[in-house]
């Protein structure tokens, strides 16, 4: 009961009118609206105890440009001369168990790629992500809907819409510094649950820059899981630049 008055008394929360110095102008999230997504976070990070889905992924790897330099990085591909574009497609079954335990069962591969057996571009943090939860990614990235981690990032209410969830606030999250644990982009939210609906992110670790958009489940028992995933990553190192796309 008390969870739900104080989800109902977030919706009353204002707009804040004062502006970040040197960021877009747009107003800042006000302070109990922030309070709202983070509490609402903490609370929504152990809503999912288990699930079993089926995951299909579809993806294409482009090269760009190549040298020798890329036969020698560990776990990368083994690329055929000539051959510039490959293709990869998965069906698999996926099962999740609080609170960090993914046993995934591949079904069927279709692949171009020669030693497809290659971990470089494999997109599984992407596609194990508790949205919700302190950090993302196989604690590869700190999550800005969660309150520790909110010292390092602004937040920007870019507009304000009405789903047939209810109102939705579309917030736009900016990094106070460069760091690779951080991401820069879109979250949109529902002011009568505070779960988020949609995000489009994108930021960067390791040798590789990733822009990630994905899209909430619809009913009760998966709107706290993601539906549809797209994901473009760049990786670029001593003249090699390499972009794969992937939907999940």
């Amino acid at each position: 009961v008390l969870i739900g008055i104080a989800l109902f008394l977030c919706t009353l929360a204002g707009e804040a009118q004062n502006l970040f110095p040197n960021l877009p102008r747009k107003s800042a999230v006000a302070d109990s609206i922030l309070e709202c997504i983070f509490n609402s976070a903490s609370l929504h990070s152990n809503e999912v105890k288990e699930y079993k889905a089926d995951l299909y992924l579809k993806g294409r790897l482009q090269v760009h440009k190549q040298n020798r330099i890329i036969r020698y990085l560990p776990s990368m591909f083994r690329f055929e001369k000539g051959i510039n574009s490959y293709l990869h497609e998965s069906v698999s079954e996926l099962h999740y168990t609080a609170p960090h335990i993914y046993d995934r069962k591949i079904r069927a591969v279709s692949t171009t790629f020669t030693g497809g057996n290659s971990r470089f571009f494999d997109i599984m943090d992407f596609v194990k992500f508790n949205i919700y939860a302190p950090s993302l990614m196989e604690d590869k990235v700190l999550s800005p809907f969660n309150e520790q981690s909110s010292v390092h990032y602004y937040y920007l209410l870019d507009s304000i819409d009405y789903w047939k969830e209810g109102e939705v606030y579309k917030i736009r999250v900016i990094p106070r510094y460069r760091s690779t644990q951080l991401l820069e982009g879109f979250f949109w939210i529902t002011t009568n649950d505070w779960t988020i609906r949609y995000l489009n992110f994108h930021g960067a670790y390791d040798l590789i820059r990733f822009h990630v958009a994905m899209r909430m489940g619809e009913t009760e028992k998966t709107k706290y899981l993601p539906q549809l995933i797209n994901l473009d990553i760049v990786f670029k190192f001593l003249r090699n630049n390499l972009e794969m796309n992937y939907t999940g």
